[in-house]
């Protein structure tokens, strides 16, 4: 007789047999495939390695680990971590800051800060390289400075960005390109700057833009035809600029909250544009030098 095969031996349901029904052996092959495909799948480690949430977009940290910029290690006291310990938002008001360099190791916490701010310092210039990482910061706050020029180019990698302020500060022009990039900006406040004009054509991208602030500057003209159709715009400061005239044609059809325009020097036919918008939105809060008389 043939000796058997050592395959026959180990899997001995392929085993030929003319007597054996063929559906016997379809039956026990697709025993055999079952037993495998089990056997395989309980070896597979379904762990998630960030944690007992077991979702990979919510790292933990080590909530014991400081927080060091510049070789500078900020208090506690200024940050707040989320329940797995990371880092979300930063106070670096006040801190008497100065050089350029300050947000130098901001990479450490790049993944989960949300909230950056580094108002009420000696900062007369900043490198914002460090903060093009942070995809998820909502706002950064740049006010009371000595910025007499500032670069935001590095605010395009910061695609859900909402709130950016850079008031009193001492710059007289400011490129808004970048901005275009940051489709989710909600709020832009650049009041008590030295602002002579602005482009705000950049702020179109931005769909639910909502609350622009450029009161307190020199502005002698403006052009808002950028904000045309934008539906979720709420409110717009434009108070104590050297504004002559303007148009409200492209914001006309928006249903705004609060306008602006007092302390200006807007001519007769600005100001019965003015007074008509005013009649046309009596739920706005407008105001203004111009003589207007409410319906």
């Amino acid at each position: 007789m043939k000796q058997q095969s050592d395959y026959q031996n180990y899997f001995p349901i392929f085993q030929c047999n003319s007597s054996y029904p063929i559906i016997a052996y379809i039956r026990k092959a697709f025993s055999f495939l079952f037993i495998f495909s089990f056997l395989f799948s309980s070896c597979i480690d379904h762990s998630s390695p960030t944690g007992p949430s077991g979702n990979d977009n919510e790292p933990v940290c080590n909530p014991d680990e400081p927080v060091v910029l510049n070789e500078t290690t900020i208090p506690e006291s200024r940050v707040t971590r989320n329940s797995n310990g990371c880092v979300i938002t930063l106070n670096l008001n006040g801190l008497g800051l100065f050089d350029s360099q300050c947000l130098l190791g901001l990479d450490n916490f790049s993944e989960t800060l949300e909230t950056l701010l580094v108002s009420d310092n000696n900062l007369d210039s900043i490198d914002l390289s460090p903060v093009s990482i942070c995809t998820n910061l909502r706002t950064l706050n740049l006010s009371y400075n000595r910025f007499t020029e500032i670069d935001i180019y590095y605010l395009s990698y910061c695609s859900r960005l909402e709130k950016l302020y850079i008031n009193e500060n001492l710059f007289d022009q400011i490129s808004l390109s970048d901005l275009s990039f940051c489709t989710n900006l909600k709020t832009l406040s650049l009041w008590d700057n030295y602002l002579t004009s602005i482009d705000l054509s950049p702020l179109s991208s931005c769909l639910f833009f909502e609350f622009l602030d450029i009161g307190e500057n020199k502005l002698t003209t403006i052009d808002l035809a950028p904000f045309e159709g934008s539906s979720d715009l709420k409110k717009i400061y434009l108070d104590c600029n050297e504004l002559i005239d303007i148009s409200l044609a492209p914001i006309w059809e928006i249903n705004m909250d609060a306008l602006y325009l007092d302390c200006n020097n807007l001519g007769s036919t600005s100001c019965n544009q003015v007074c008509d918008f005013s009649d046309s939105h009596p739920y706005c809060d407008i105001r203004t030098d111009c003589a207007c008389l409410r319906n």
